[in-house]
């Protein structure tokens, strides 16, 4: 995840979940103020993420995951979004076709705005179960 925080704190923390346990937590001073528009982009690359806040290098998130098992992206709190927008981002398999037949360890995702993101579960052997 990537928190911005407007409290005390006034940072951004990045982290990850795995094996239903927080990781260790990357802290960088937040530059924006609360109510601020701002343009956030998130890239992934082999080696990590690299985040640009505003056309600025903000920070780098190093994998801590296989990147191909990357599944959900959540937007939550008092945010405005006015636009979300993927590039280069090539699926392993088309969208649509023949999905039934793809392990991805859960029946889908019924839209945004769940409370709380609930691992996949995945058959033994399944390549992923190293990440969960």
């Amino acid at each position: 995840h990537i928190d911005f925080r407007f409290q005390h704190e006034h940072e951004i923390v990045m982290n990850s979940f795995s094996h239903n346990a927080w990781g260790m937590e990357v802290r960088h001073h937040n530059p924006l103020r609360s109510g601020d528009h701002f343009h956030l982009h998130i890239h992934c690359k082999h080696h990590g993420y690299d985040i640009e806040l505003n056309g600025h290098h903000l920070a780098h998130f190093p994998h801590r995951h296989n990147m191909s098992s990357v599944q959900v992206i959540g937007l939550k709190g008092g945010v405005h979004v006015k636009e979300v927008k993927f590039h280069g981002f090539h699926f392993r398999h088309s969208w649509g076709h023949g999905h039934a037949t793809i392990d991805f360890g859960h029946g889908g995702y019924n839209g945004y705005g769940t409370s709380s993101y609930n691992a996949p579960v995945f058959n033994g052997g399944h390549t992923y179960n190293a990440y969960w």
